[in-house]
């Protein structure tokens, strides 16, 4: 089972991919950006500091909000072995509006 990855880390990793943080009231959200333009795909981040790592079920709850299949390719997504274009494809795949 993989470890429990830290908040900060899901935010860098994710910018490096497009995300962009938008702030709301209860969470950041880091929303995907393609080419300067907001895309429909996000996952929230907790403000609060009882979340400064994320287990596998926050993991797998972050997964299924950015349509991936498993927790897996989140943390790929994350720790850089998928790429964005490899996002991108695989949201394709799933005739998922870009």
């Amino acid at each position: 089972m993989p470890k429990p990855i830290e908040q900060e880390k899901i935010i860098l990793g994710l910018k490096k991919k497009g995300f962009r943080e938008e702030e709301k009231k209860e969470h950041k959200q880091l929303r995907l950006y393609i080419d300067g333009k907001k895309t429909g795909f996000s996952t929230s981040i907790s403000r609060g500091s009882a979340y400064k790592e994320y287990g596998m079920d926050l993991l797998r709850w972050m997964a299924k909000g950015l349509r991936l299949d498993t927790t897996r390719q989140l943390i790929d997504l994350i720790e850089c072995p998928m790429s964005l274009s490899q996002y991108l494809d695989l949201l394709r795949q799933k005739n998922l509006t870009l």
